[in-house]
């Protein structure tokens, strides 16, 4: 696959929550553990699956960077990457200022290795968030069925040259 590729960054607040939270998984899971052996509680195992899933999850499915391509927008993730075919991106645009604050999630992950999935706010609405950073770098693209994606590579302006130039 050719293309550009461009690194996208955690933000200080999503780094601190990845390792504060990581801390938090990683101790339940062996109080869990302890608990399972000590008592053997049941209930314990669920909580340990549960954690799994929920850690993982947000892992495997987090935004790493972004490949702008002759055809598409590709957003790299350790599995599932999503491909937004070039036609149908209708402008990009640099958000300078603070177009995101006010923001809440709908459904998603809001620091835990970045910022991705369902989000709104009164100024953009509805918005579908493949982002590392909530202030800076942020990228609103949107589609010709109106859907408004955000992205947050490390370099915009030469991301928005290399989709500009496939566009």
């Amino acid at each position: 696959m050719n293309g550009n590729y461009f690194k996208a960054s955690l933000d200080a607040l999503a780094k601190n929550l990845s390792i504060a939270l990581t801390l938090v998984f990683v101790s339940t899971i062996a109080i869990q553990l302890w608990l399972m052996k000590e008592n053997g509680q049941q209930a314990s195992l669920f909580i340990v699956a549960l954690l799994l899933v929920i850690y993982l999850s947000a892992y495997l499915f987090r935004p790493q960077g972004y490949t702008v391509t002759t055809d598409a927008l590709i957003i790299k993730r350790s599995v599932s990457p999503v491909t937004i075919v070039r036609n149908s991106i209708v402008s990009a645009e640099q958000l300078h200022d603070n177009s995101l604050s006010g923001s809440i999630r709908l459904f998603g992950v809001g620091g835990l290795f970045g910022y991705f999935g369902k989000f709104s706010n009164s100024k953009l609405g509805k918005m579908t968030w493949y982002a590392t950073r909530r202030n800076r770098n942020v990228i609103l693209l949107l589609t010709n069925d109106q859907k408004k994606i955000i992205v947050t590579p490390d370099e915009p302006a030469a991301f928005l040259q290399a989709l500009q130039n496939k566009i």
